[in-house]
């Protein structure tokens, strides 16, 4: 079993639906593995539909499960009544990551963001690389 680093750098958001309908969005970004080792950065305020958050967040992955393993990313919007709202998510399969990996190098890539109707708006731009086998793997 070998298991690595997942360097994650959630970077922006560009063209989001705007979910507010008064003020201005205050977005930030769910991040998981599979639903398993949540992680999420800052909100934004005010960020609105082209937010950037910049946020380096890492996951254990083993490379034998890569095919079952999907890197979800929840975009959500911090409400100060009735409770936080998503705005939007993009489900990433890691073996996908894995054959883009490259040379070792932080990679830039974005994804559409699909809506909870099923229908897609915006892009979420975000960094990653494969990092070194960690202890135990």
């Amino acid at each position: 079993m070998v298991i690595k680093s997942l360097e994650v750098t959630v970077m922006s958001a560009k063209d989001l639906h705007n979910v507010n309908f008064i003020h201005k969005m205050d977005p930030y970004v769910i991040v998981s593995l599979s639903g398993n080792h949540k992680q999420r950065t800052h909100v934004h305020k005010n960020g609105g539909t082209s937010p950037r958050w910049v946020k380096l967040l890492a996951f254990p992955v083993d490379e034998a499960c890569a095919d079952l393993l999907i890197l979800m990313f929840e975009i959500m919007t911090e409400k100060t009544y009735g409770g936080d709202k998503e705005v939007g998510r993009v489900e990433v399969p890691i073996a996908e990551l894995l054959e883009k990996r490259g040379d070792g190098k932080p990679k830039q890539i974005s994804y559409s963001v699909s809506l909870p109707s099923g229908k897609t708006q915006g892009v979420l731009e975000f960094k990653y690389k494969f990092g070194e086998e960690l202890p135990g793997g």
